[in-house]
């Protein structure tokens, strides 16, 4: 129960944007999350699908997701779904007024404000790291390995994170950012005992994304995993 009485105490604690700015981080997901998920934030559906995880997966676990959305909802529908799952949920929104009072008012708890490239959390705390639709919002290679870096961190031995979507289009090298700098990440990972591999996310996904931006187009997502192996 340790680091669920630290996140209780750290909420409401706000990221400095200036500190973060003076570092070079990237705070704009701050803003883009609560949009991105809509008024409600999406669902334990739209996780499992995209993400590619039982329920079996969290029983027992100390989960963390990180890019929570405005109400937390994954934590609330783990709940009562899930034996046991203790989930903390994370998001820089927590730290703006408005938001912290949704969240609050849609009965969340657990709910920490803080940036994902510097996780205020001792190593080894999660069994599961869950980051959902918050990587497309990074443009800062550095920042993207900070990322991928503290998820890798707060894992325990044997623990899995699991990220996405991550898209990709063969012909567009500006898109294909996020390929660009998961490579520059995974040497380091790797060194740290971090296994990283990706899956294609199903068909539909791809084709409802090609659908609605360029169809004629190949597009492909994927879902990332990381395994801490050390």
């Amino acid at each position: 129960m340790g680091i669920f009485r630290k996140g209780m105490e750290f909420f409401g604690e706000k990221p400095k944007d200036k500190e973060s700015k003076d570092k070079g981080e990237d705070i704009s997901w701050t803003r883009n999350s609560i949009e991105a998920g809509g008024e409600e934030g999406r669902n334990l559906e739209e996780y499992i699908e995209e993400l590619g995880f039982s329920l079996d997966d969290l029983a027992n676990k100390d989960v963390l997701d990180l890019g929570s959305g405005p109400t937390a909802r994954l934590s609330k529908e783990l709940r009562k779904k899930v034996a046991n799952a203790r989930v903390i949920s994370l998001s820089p929104d927590y730290s703006i007024g408005k938001h912290r009072q949704v969240a609050i008012a849609a009965g969340a708890d657990n709910l920490v404000a803080g940036l994902g490239q510097r996780l205020p959390f001792p190593n080894e705390s999660f069994d599961v790291v869950l980051s959902f639709h918050v990587l497309g919002y990074i443009r800062d290679a550095q920042d993207y390995k900070k990322i991928l870096l503290e998820a890798a961190r707060v894992l325990k031995k044997g623990g899995q994170a699991r990220i996405g979507p991550i898209y990709h289009r063969p012909w567009d090298f500006w898109f294909n950012k996020d390929i660009r700098m998961l490579e520059s990440s995974r040497t380091e990972l790797n060194s740290l005992g971090v296994k990283i591999y990706e899956e294609e996310l199903p068909d539909k996904f791809e084709h409802w994304f090609a659908a609605v931006y360029e169809p004629k187009h190949k597009y492909m997502a994927y879902r990332l995993f990381l395994e801490q192996q050390k």
